[in-house]
């Protein structure tokens, strides 16, 4: 494992699907994991699973859609990598898209 040693991600989205998915192969490949999911149950699962391997990986339930539970999240990977690490990855899995509104209307035909 060059280069990777003692590392910790970040994962969004941790508790199921593509976010456990990357949480398990950067455990396999030696990373401390910091699991974020608004599914509290389901990431306390992947906790002790994971941990009983011998990893280090903690878990923190919130909903990304509130500013706050982002910023404990952030503080809290922060406090894991001080504790334990050297370095982090923030891999986020979960997306929020903002489309601000147009400034000028469709009218539905357009001159050439």
């Amino acid at each position: 494992m060059t280069g990777i040693e003692k590392k910790t991600a970040a994962i969004t989205g941790a508790a199921g699907g593509i976010g456990q998915a990357i949480s398990r192969q950067f455990v396999a490949n030696g990373f401390r994991v910091v699991g974020g999911d608004a599914d509290q149950a389901d990431l306390d699962k992947l906790e002790a699973e994971l941990n009983r391997t011998g990893q280090i990986v903690w878990s923190k339930a919130g909903d990304l859609r509130e500013k706050s539970y982002c910023e404990e999240l952030i503080e809290y990977s922060v406090q894991a990598t001080v504790t334990s690490a050297r370095s982090k990855v923030w891999r986020p899995t979960l997306g929020i898209l903002h489309i601000p509104p147009r400034k000028r209307a469709f009218t539905g035909s357009q001159q050439q």
